[in-house]
């Protein structure tokens, strides 16, 4: 009889967690490959639905390497 108390109320507890709301947030990522790599790198941090809402690159030769640095914020996606 106690699961069946608290299986109601875990499962209530774990909707709320599926139900995260986003988060801004910000990286820098750095790639010698690409900007879009650099890029790549900053965002693993991101949650599911939120977007990317500005970033700045820059190229940098570093002995003889061109090395992309990527700063990126991200955030909620804007209202409909």
């Amino acid at each position: 009889m106690r699961h069946a108390v608290l299986l109601p109320a875990l499962l209530a507890a774990m909707s709320g967690l599926l139900a995260l709301p986003c988060r801004a947030g910000g990286a820098i990522g750095q790639s010698n490959v690409s900007q879009a790599e650099a890029i790549r790198s900053a965002t693993v941090g991101m949650l599911p639905g939120e977007v990317i809402t500005s970033s700045n690159c820059t190229e940098n030769m570093v002995d003889g390497i061109t090395l992309y640095s990527c700063e990126v914020q991200w955030g909620a996606p804007p209202a409909p």
